[in-house]
């Protein structure tokens, strides 16, 4: 089955494509994986992650997870920010460590936020169903 590509997709192919002795880590009379997945990224102009994407991706975390939504949800959510942000997703393990990271954080915040409301009996009660929560 051969596929019919346009006119620019071709040309942004074909950039990469050539024998392996012409195309760093590529594969005898193939695209190289890099270079196909760079072109495509230039194509649909999508960006990679820089410092500042990293911070807003975790802040969008920790507000989902302060929401107390379950770590499913919360890295549906950031899949969808990512794809609306027009970025890259970083690999899998990344999203979910930072979904982890996140959750911890919204924890001790919730804590945080509870003790200040909380005094003497009522705290200790808190306290315990809390940890019994985990």
């Amino acid at each position: 089955m051969e596929v019919k590509v346009a006119g620019r997709w071709r040309r942004i192919l074909a950039r990469g494509a050539g024998p392996a002795s012409r195309v760093p880590g590529g594969r005898a009379g193939g695209v190289a994986p890099v270079f196909h997945v760079r072109g495509v990224v230039a194509y649909l102009r999508w960006r990679t992650f820089n410092t500042a994407e990293w911070e807003s991706l975790y802040g969008f975390q920790f507000a989902r997870a302060m929401e107390h939504e379950a770590p499913k949800l919360v890295f549906r959510a950031a899949c969808e920010y990512l794809s609306t942000s027009r970025l890259v997703r970083p690999g899998v393990v990344n999203v979910l460590e930072h979904v982890a990271t996140a959750r911890v954080r919204a924890r001790e915040e919730t804590s945080l936020n509870l003790a200040l409301l909380l005094t003497g009996r009522v705290r200790a009660d808190e306290i315990g169903w809390l940890s019994d929560q985990r």
